[in-house]
């Protein structure tokens, strides 16, 4: 019994004193400033531009643990660790962390520690050959990521193209390969440009041992096969006489060998861009006010930047877009005679004159209507005219000349059914022998409720009602700064915004604004910017993108009143009919 009672006694003592033992051992660990395999939950390699490597299992724990266990001691690390940012090394005793520099080499006897007090520790090689296997030593690897490939362009020009996706792996001091870390820059697309006198070329900072090209036309394979056939690759299919938008899918491959440390295949995607030399076609290059000349870059694309100044007509324009072809237009205004000079500036400068003559219908006996003083002080006095004038700079300073709209693949068509003209663009006029101006529209003859149409496709951009002179005007935007104005409206069919197509019907013809003894009309006009140019040439012309226009001139479908008929002026007005004067601006 007496034994019984001992082995109990020695029993309940172990049960009481282990757990006491544990907790005391835990509390010595913890508190201990060595990293162990029982004290550590968790360890963070954090790399020098802060990425960092989390390891948790007991395995990982275990070799960063004997890393440091076995690290010896010394004075001189045998390298410059000062000129090298150092990984951090940080341990945690539950949340308690105790970090350590690490300086890593590819040679492992240059691996070295730095404890919290500045203590240096060579690590053995075995320890340090593992650590140099994890991903966060990959940044050491020359080649540690997908590579670039280096594209001439031109005569001393380089672009690199970055693959698109790929698989890279390092050999580790372990002799096996493994998945970078590290991908280095990546690209979906990459762009280039080459001709006939400078062909496509690639190479690498480090050469794949295969090279697999494929290139497309508008998705259409025209080549498929290695870089030992690629100078027949060359010769055989760029020989284009047109600019061509192309597509290469390269397939580089480096393959496993004893000597490298790297191996992987890679994908990139090459937008290519085969150029011709770019040329220019202007449609005139002698012009009177009222025409628009259009200048049209042949063989140019959507990524090149072109621009139109005349310094002489102080007139600045973006080229835009039109199928392979980039245009121009260059309107003339009233305010100038002579030459001048059409610089184009960007990316294929060039320079051409045109000569600007006098307005032909100028120096012609003014066009005198009628109208009561009420109308004349409402519409043409200096206020009226100043609040004209704010509407118009309004207009201008709102419009964004950017990419044209889909506008010119149709004809421009009369605004009106008839097309018949009562008063020409450029036509000096007079309203009660007054002030005389020039005519910078058509005024075109309507019936009251007449449809009004619209001259092409374009977006409703303005509508005003008691304009000076215009009475109820709307303007519809056309792209590349190219708007046309309909006036003395009786209503609108559509709304701000709105996208019209050619023959549209847009208003209905009024006889709102200045009212003189002219009659009912419609005053159609069209600017380029800020300067109106003569209307009746868009309908005859409309604007041809080829670069073969001709000057514009009036439509032949068109009549116009002969000069010197002065029949539609000396038609006095029937009793109490009201009628309105086409627009004019002062000369």
């Amino acid at each position: 019994m007496s034994n019984s009672k001992t082995i109990m006694r020695i029993l309940a003592f172990l049960i009481l004193c282990i757990p006491l033992y544990m907790a005391v051992y835990s509390i010595y660990m913890i508190s201990s400033d060595e990293p162990t395999v029982d004290n550590v939950t968790r360890i963070v390699l954090t790399d020098e531009d802060g990425t960092p490597f989390e390891y948790d299992k007991p395995g990982d724990i275990k070799m960063f643990i004997k890393a440091v266990d076995d690290a010896k001691p010394i004075r001189e690390s045998g390298r410059d660790i000062n000129a090298q940012a150092p990984k951090t090394l940080t341990f945690y005793k539950g949340e308690r962390p105790i970090a350590y520099d690490l300086f890593l080499d590819l040679d492992p006897s240059l691996c070295v520690l730095r404890d919290s007090d500045g203590n240096l520790f060579h690590m053995k090689d075995d320890s340090a050959k593992l650590i140099l296997s994890e991903p966060a030593a990959d940044i050491l690897y020359e080649h540690n990521s997908l590579p670039a490939a280096n594209i001439p362009q031109g005569d001393d020009g380089m672009i690199k193209a970055y693959p698109e996706s790929g698989a890279w792996k390092l050999r580790k001091p372990d002799g096996e390969f493994h998945d970078t870390s590290i991908m280095g820059i990546t690209a979906e697309t990459n762009e280039i440009k080459i001709s006939r006198n400078y062909l496509f070329d690639i190479n690498f900072g480090v050469e794949p041992d295969i090279i697999t090209i494929e290139a497309y036309v508008n998705k259409e394979q025209i080549f498929t096969g290695l870089l030992e056939q690629f100078g027949d690759f060359q010769l055989a299919n760029f020989n284009y006489e047109t600019r061509k938008e192309l597509q290469f899918v390269i397939t580089a491959e480096w393959l496993e060998d004893d000597y490298y440390d790297y191996q992987g295949t890679a994908f990139y995607n090459i937008d290519v861009i085969y150029e011709v030399p770019a040329s220019f076609k202007i449609s005139n290059n002698q012009a009177e006010p009222g025409d628009l000349i259009i200048i049209t870059a042949l063989n140019v694309g959507e990524r090149d930047t072109l621009k139109l100044i005349c310094p002489e007509l102080e007139y600045e324009a973006d080229f835009v877009q039109s199928g392979a072809n980039k245009i121009a237009l260059l309107p003339i205004g009233f305010n100038y005679t002579g030459v001048a000079n059409i610089n184009i500036e960007g990316d294929y400068p060039d320079q051409y004159q045109v000569t600007v003559n006098p307005n032909p219908k100028e120096s012609l006996a003014p066009k005198n209507y009628g109208a009561m003083d009420e109308y004349v002080d409402a519409h043409l006095k200096e206020n009226p005219q100043h609040e004209k004038r704010l509407r118009y700079n309004e207009i201008f300073e709102n419009l964004i000349n950017g990419q044209k709209l889909k506008l010119w693949e149709d004809n421009f068509v009369n605004p009106n059914k008839s097309g018949d003209i009562l008063i020409e663009y450029g036509v000096p006029v007079t309203v009660n022998t007054g002030s005389r101006y020039i005519n910078q529209g058509a005024n075109l003859a309507v019936t009251l409720g007449d449809p009004v149409l619209a001259a092409n496709t374009g977006k409703v951009f303005y509508i005003g009602e008691k304009i000076p002179e215009d009475g109820s005007l709307l303007v519809i935007d056309h792209g590349a700064g190219l708007l046309t104005w309909y006036a003395h409206l009786d209503s609108f069919h559509v709304t701000v915004g709105e996208t019209v197509t050619a023959g549209q019907e847009i208003g209905i013809a009024g006889k709102t604004g200045l009212l003189t003894g002219l009659g009912v009309n419609l005053y159609f006009a069209a600017s380029v910017q800020d300067i109106f140019i003569n209307p009746a040439g868009l309908i005859k012309n409309g604007i041809d993108v080829s670069g073969a226009s001709s000057i514009l001139d009036l439509p032949e479908d068109i009549d116009a009143p002969e000069d010197g008929d002065d029949s539609a002026e000396n038609n006095e007005p029937e009793e109490n009919q009201e009628n309105d004067l086409p627009e004019a601006a002062e000369n």
